[in-house]
């Protein structure tokens, strides 16, 4: 048997039989079907004398064609197109009501010279197009017997596009390379009598795309992560993918710095190129404007991280949320340090350039500098800078001896000098909910633990932000 394909003139040629079919990753062979769903295609259905049914007005023909440079032969309709152009490598699916099939079996043995009538299987007969749940069945089992699916809409009716629209958009979730096309003939000159129809054949696979990207925006706006199960297949939107995937990598790595400085601003700079697609404007804009509060205003740290934690509490995201409070003590603690002196915030710069510049780097962090900033705060000046005499007489070093940052002594003398000092904030400072939470130590924090970093947040704004209980410089 020989079967045919459209060459690139638009005219059929032979198509070799051992081409039509693929394998699939594991080396199986693919099935791969064309599904359509069969209207009357102009057509009529008349009953005879015998009160049987008979079509009639179904002999014109219309000009059809994928690209306007390329014409194909006349038509009656697209399914002898499609039995034309795939019937090599697919199985030709029509599902179809019992007029429809009285058309269109006419259709193909009279106008299209007897083209495929085999096709016609009870099994994708509609019994009733208002059984809606029925039809929906029957579009998705069928449509679960194929690898690879091409879809033709043109013909069906009121409701069926619209289920088998419903049908795509669930299939492309779960497997964006299932759907191949879907077709449908756009209407460019309407037919009518002793006119000829013009037909283009668009297809609407990238709307798919649209569906699962709007899904995306919500769902990433609402939580800041991508469901791994959703893809998008075309190029067009590809680099917003990227960004997104980038953005809720740090967030779940809390990996700040690349957060605020280079992921939000690629990822906002993506957002307003966009800004005037036609098809997800609304959705973009509404991202965009509820991402503002990564951008970057030469905050002090600590602010950056309660501001974050507040987020991010709110999102959900509980164990980040209260890391972030936990980091935000020390960088308030710090930040009230350097508001000393000109000499002591030259001191601290110091430090500071180093940590950023990567030097020495399991000595030069913000976590040992930190660190070491609280312990000068809760430390009476005695213990930091004097050694004590053990009970043998033998002299221990100085706490600040064993710093591996803070070691000038005359710059900590300074400090605890000019900052000021509250049991109470000392408590707060060292309160260590981060580790409760990740342990799970206490079945009634891991319960509370929302009630316990709202508190945890709520104190943070009273101590650092409301009161500036260390005189820290705005």
């Amino acid at each position: 048997m020989i079967f045919y394909e459209f060459g690139l003139n638009g005219r059929l040629k032979p198509y070799p039989t051992a081409n039509r079919f693929e394998l699939n990753k594991k080396g199986d062979e693919m099935k791969k079907a064309v599904i359509t769903i069969l209207g009357l295609a102009g057509g009529n259905i008349v009953k005879d004398n015998d009160s049987k049914l008979k079509a009639i007005n179904y002999k014109s023909k219309h000009n059809y064609y994928f690209d306007e440079k390329n014409s194909l032969p006349m038509y009656s309709n697209t399914l002898p197109l499609l039995i034309d152009k795939y019937a090599n490598r697919y199985e030709i699916i029509p599902l179809f009501t019992k007029e429809a099939k009285l058309v269109q079996s006419k259709i193909l043995s009279e106008n299209e010279n007897e083209k495929e009538l085999s096709i016609f299987n009870d099994k994708y007969l509609i019994k009733d197009e208002n059984d809606f749940e029925s039809l929906l069945a029957l579009i998705t089992q069928t449509m679960d017997n194929y690898d690879r699916i091409i879809i033709d809409i043109t013909h069906g009716f009121r409701h069926m596009p619209i289920l088998v629209t419903i049908n795509l958009i669930m299939e492309n979730i779960k497997d964006i390379q299932k759907v191949e096309h879907i077709w449908f003939a756009k209407e460019i000159v309407k037919a009518g009598k002793d006119i000829v129809g013009k037909y283009h054949l668009i297809d609407l696979k990238n709307y798919l795309d649209l569906a699962s990207l709007s899904f995306i925006i919500k769902n990433f706006k609402d939580n800041y992560t991508i469901a791994s199960s959703i893809k998008i297949s075309g190029t067009r939107y590809k680099e917003l993918i990227t960004h997104l995937n980038q953005f809720s990598k740090d967030i779940m790595a809390l990996s700040v710095n690349n957060l605020f400085y280079n992921t939000y601003p690629a990822l906002d700079k993506v957002l307003s190129e966009m800004k005037d697609d036609d098809l997800l404007k609304k959705d973009l804009n509404e991202l965009q404007e509820a991402l503002k509060i990564f951008e970057y205003h030469e905050h002090k740290r600590y602010k950056l991280y309660f501001t974050l934690a507040e987020e991010l509490k709110e999102k959900g995201y509980l164990l980040q949320s209260v890391a972030l409070i936990a980091e935000a003590k020390g960088y308030y603690v710090k930040s009230s340090m350097k508001s000393t002196s000109y000499r002591v915030r030259d001191y601290f710069e110091e430090i500071e350039k180093k940590i950023e510049e990567g030097v020495e780097s399991k000595k030069y962090n913000y976590y040992i500098l930190n660190q070491e900033c609280k312990k000068i705060y809760s430390a009476t000046k005695n213990d930091l800078l004097i050694p004590k005499v053990r009970a043998d007489g033998k002299k221990t070093k100085p706490m600040y001896k064993n710093f591996k940052l803070m070691k000038d002594k005359s710059i900590i003398e300074e400090i605890k000098d000019f900052i000021g000092y509250k049991d109470s904030f000392k408590d707060f400072m060292w309160h260590d909910l981060r580790n409760q939470l990740v342990h799970a130590n206490s079945i009634e924090n891991i319960d509370n633990a929302k009630k316990e970093i709202d508190d945890e947040i709520n104190k943070f704004d009273s101590y650092c932000i409301e009161q500036n209980i260390l005189n820290c410089s705005k």
